[in-house]
């Protein structure tokens, strides 16, 4: 019988999750990726003597691509080297600073020492988030969410305490405004609004601090890197510099995708680019109802300053979270009044094995009034001007190298909609909660991978997107 055919248009993580899966079930597979290298906003990028990771600088959840691999027949510890971090992170406020520890035992004992009158509340969060996260393993974790029976599960009903708005849960539970500022940046990393029920925000640092947070000796790249030893062995064609152009349809399917590098056919497509690029830019002239594909608005996205230093300041450890108090402000600046924000939380990532420092401020996308050409010029001090105030300098001597991303680096490079970094808006997501299945509704072999699709923003979400839709192929046959 003759190999199916399935070509994988997106070289990111998604994408090259769902090409390991199919590829080890035995399908023919051809990955294209318009940029150099693999893994879009995860790949390396060098700047003069310095390697930095871009994108994605936590990394929790190693499990998720331990079992992937076992299950291609593969050993991820045979192709990376991983550290566990401990503290996972440190809380910086103008006053002082909080070392954040893994282990929840330990983690107990310091939210009782740092913040005794909340000890109770979080303690309970806690236990909420271990009935949320078998449940979550069953069900989020195992295939599309596509209807209220697909999420029947008794934990969930446990967990109930962590549904509703957000913002009126934290709001409700804690009186610590250093806990209520901690907890308030959580919904941003998968794409949602501090006023959108967001239980797996609470979820995160649960994570973290029971299942650890882990470093790959020389960078989150090295993920990319280990996917893509595998692909090769598995006899992936891999076709970087191939930009999509077009996607021609015939009947109620795809027929084949138009590239630069020329036409592709397959029995199966899987998109692994942003889901609003998809559908506003290559799918609304082939959709019979392509008003139904409009997307109004773009999610929030971020700005990032990265630099190569001879000397990192000694009060950073590797995660650092600058929290400004005043997170309402910040909320309404970022999402409401959708401008720069004046004085926010401030990410900092400084691996132990590298002399790179990473600075990630949330954002609005690509918006009118926004000039981000004009801004970037300005990121610098900007920044700068914003780690002063905890303390925090950096000699101008030390600095060897220097990288900016802004919204219009997002949609220009990764084809991120107007720059916004989590795909669909409100109206996309289903019962407020869940992003788009990776299954297409109306044209019968295209099927969707990546953080813009369903379970979510994140490297193992995107790995999980990518088994998703390769289930869902499978499934088909």
């Amino acid at each position: 019988m003759a190999l199916k055919k399935v070509c994988v248009v997106g070289g990111g993580l998604g994408g090259m999750s769902c090409a390991l899966d199919l590829a080890s079930k035995g399908y023919s597979v051809t990955l294209l990726e318009k940029g150099r290298v693999l893994g879009g906003k995860a790949s390396n990028v060098n700047v003069g003597d310095f390697s930095f990771d871009p994108g994605p600088s936590i990394l929790i959840l190693k499990t998720i691509y331990e079992k992937q691999f076992k299950d291609a027949g593969f050993i991820l510890d045979d192709y990376i080297t991983f550290t566990e971090l401990d503290p996972i992170f440190r809380i910086h406020t103008y006053e002082k600073y909080y070392d954040f520890p893994a282990g929840l035992e330990k983690n107990l004992q310091f939210i009782r020492q740092s913040f005794p009158e909340d000890y109770n509340a979080y303690k309970k969060i806690m236990e909420s988030c271990e009935s949320a996260y078998k449940a979550t393993l069953e069900t989020v974790f195992k295939h599309d969410i596509k209807s209220v029976l697909s999420m029947a599960n008794k934990n969930f009903l446990r967990a109930s305490s962590l549904v509703g708005p957000y913002d009126s849960i934290v709001e409700r539970v804690f009186k610590n405004p250093i806990l209520k500022a901690f907890f308030y940046d959580f919904p941003g990393y998968g794409g949602k609004k501090f006023t959108q029920p967001s239980p797996e925000a609470f979820m995160i640092p649960y994570i973290m601090v029971k299942y650890g947070v882990f470093y790959p000796k020389g960078g989150v790249s090295k993920i990319i890197e280990a996917y893509e030893a595998v692909l090769k062995l598995l006899g992936v064609e891999i076709r970087t510099g191939t930009e999509l152009l077009a996607i021609e349809k015939e009947g109620k399917k795809i027929k084949k995708v138009v590239t630069n590098k020329g036409d592709f056919y397959a029995d199966y497509f899987v998109s692994n680019i942003d889901y609003a690029t998809l559908q506003t830019k290559y799918l609304k002239h082939i959709n019979n109802s392509p008003s139904k594909n409009l997307i109004k608005t773009p999610s929030h996205s971020y700005f990032s300053l990265q630099i190569g230093v001879s000397e990192k300041p000694k009060i950073l450890l590797h995660h650092n979270l600058l929290l400004n108090t005043e997170y309402r402000e910040q909320y309404s600046q970022v999402h409401l009044k959708r401008q720069i924000p004046k004085n926010p939380t401030v990410y900092i990532n400084a691996p132990e094995d590298r002399q790179n420092l990473f600075f990630v401020v949330s954002s609005p996308a690509i918006e009118n009034g926004i000039d981000w050409k004009n801004f970037e010029t300005k990121m610098k001090p900007y920044v700068f001007d914003l780690i002063k105030q905890y303390d925090i300098k950096i000699n101008p001597d030390s600095i060897k190298a220097i990288r900016k991303q802004t919204p219009l680096y997002f949609d220009n490079e990764h084809n991120n909609y107007l720059g916004g970094l989590f795909g669909a808006t409100d109206d996309k997501i289903l019962f407020n909660l869940f992003n788009p299945i990776t299954v297409d509704k109306r044209i019968k072999n295209l099927y969707y991978a990546g953080a813009t699709v369903q379970p979510g923003a994140g490297l193992p979400m995107a790995a999980l997107s990518g088994r998703f839709a390769a289930k869902n192929i499978l499934s088909s046959n």
